[in-house]
């Protein structure tokens, strides 16, 4: 399973969160900034997570390896500018086309809460493959 640990700018959060999704599933919009990076960083590992697995992507390179990858989300959340920063040794160039696919295939993140700056931000997200 793909495992993600989220880093924006210097705001760190590894507790799960209730997310904002699309297609109306009931669960609540994050109200500030602390509950808006637990939305995201749930958004984002469920839905690459869930794109690896279900379309059988993952290859054996991806196994015990780690990357970085690092994107812009917009006020409105939507994602822009998906690089691969950093990437373990042997993880093949398809696996690394893959991960950065499976970013930008992320829906529309939840929009900034009134507490936040209405200004991009750029996220590096760690990736631990296993």
């Amino acid at each position: 399973m793909l495992r993600v640990a989220f880093l924006a700018l210097s705001l760190l959060s590894a507790v799960p969160a209730l997310a904002e999704q699309a297609g109306g599933s009931g669960l609540p919009a994050p109200e500030n900034r602390k509950e808006w990076i637990r939305a995201v960083q749930s958004r984002v590992e469920a839905n690459a997570s869930a794109r690896f697995w279900a379309q059988g992507q993952r290859d054996s390179s991806m196994k015990d390896k780690t990357a970085k990858i690092q994107f812009i989300v917009h006020p409105d959340g939507g994602i822009a500018d998906v690089e691969m920063i950093e990437a373990s040794a042997g993880l093949s160039e398809q696996a690394r086309k893959r991960l950065v696919a499976a970013i930008e295939d992320v829906p529309r993140l939840p929009t900034f809460t009134p507490d936040m700056q209405q200004e991009p931000i750029t996220i590096l997200l760690p990736l631990n493959l296993d």
